[in-house]
């Protein structure tokens, strides 16, 4: 959808309510108002338009907090998706994949005959395929890809609400190393495709990742790509707030983003769970800032 010249329209979420800590509240802010991120962009003639920060009710319990965040980032992309501007969050946690990516197919649906349908990159450490009743510790991040699977429970269900869900076949999981059993058994009986680090350390990250973006739009009209920062290696991103060895190399990574970059079928893009206050020298930033550059920024 992007074309060049066209404005990236640029969201931020700042809450940490759905995790264990809520120094990834900072993330968007702090890329908001980075003068490294901003430098780079222009230099690559990327013009980040920012909307208004979506922020934490602190009138709400926690679980109706999370919802009107999700509802209200449901809102954004969906609007986004109809007037055909491509989008970027800046999530402090990844439980707002719910509301985002659920906006964007409900657009994609509406008024199409047939309907229009959306393919999703998910790139993570984790699964992210709890429900309140199988996860460890009731943290709302690690459940998005449960609710947009429409496989939540009667709590999960209650922030997701009514609407569409995504198609197994139209979801793919990249970068797994820490995940437990009951998300592995719901996606293998979903027949959902989901690749390990282990499974990945020998092989080409830019050719995996063209081979994952063609099948996921087998059965879809556009695709998306939402990436936890957990999914890089803590050597090359120290900022996030559940750290896993063993995990993408941020400059191949890079690399293999580079092929999407001015991809007519890419319809938006989330970054989410970046946490300031653990980055060493910037290094986190400036690999982020470097992704963004990768996939909508020119390339010489």
């Amino acid at each position: 959808m992007y074309k060049k010249g066209q404005q990236i329209q640029t969201i931020g979420i700042e809450s940490g309510l759905a995790g264990n800590h809520e120094a990834c509240s900072k993330g968007p802010v702090t890329l908001r108002n980075s003068k490294y991120l901003h430098t780079q962009c222009r230099k690559r003639g990327i013009d980040l338009h920012w909307l208004p920060l979506l922020k934490a009710s602190h009138s709400l319990n926690k679980q109706a907090a999370i919802k009107k965040l999700c509802r209200e980032a449901e809102l954004v992309s969906a609007n986004c998706t109809k007037n055909k501007m491509p989008f970027l969050f800046f999530c402090g946690e990844h439980a707002y994949a719910m509301g985002i990516w659920k906006g964007a197919m409900a657009a994609l649906a509406s008024n199409q005959t047939p309907a229009k349908k959306l393919g999703l990159i998910w790139i993570d450490a984790h699964m992210d395929a709890h429900t309140f009743i199988t996860s460890p510790s009731g943290n709302v991040h690690g459940m998005p890809v449960a609710a947009l699977l429409g496989k939540g429970d009667e709590r999960l269900n209650d922030i997701y609400g009514e609407g569409p869900m995504l198609e197994p076949k139209n979801l793919a999981l990249l970068g797994l190393r820490s995940y437990e059993k009951k998300e592995v058994d719901l996606l293998k009986h979903l027949n959902v495709r989901h690749i390990s680090m282990g499974n990945i350390k020998c092989q080409s990250l830019s050719v995996l990742l063209c081979t994952l973006r063609e099948q996921v739009l087998e059965h879809a009209d556009y695709f998306a790509i939402s990436l936890d920062v957990d999914a890089i290696d803590p050597k090359d991103a120290p900022a996030v707030g559940v750290p896993e060895a063993g995990g993408l190399s941020g400059l191949e990574l890079c690399e293999a983003f580079k092929q999407f970059n001015k991809d007519p079928l890419l319809l938006g893009v989330e970054i989410a769970e970046y946490s300031p206050d653990f980055d060493q020298n910037n290094k986190t930033l400036h690999l982020i800032s470097d992704l963004v550059v990768a996939l909508f920024g020119q390339q010489y």
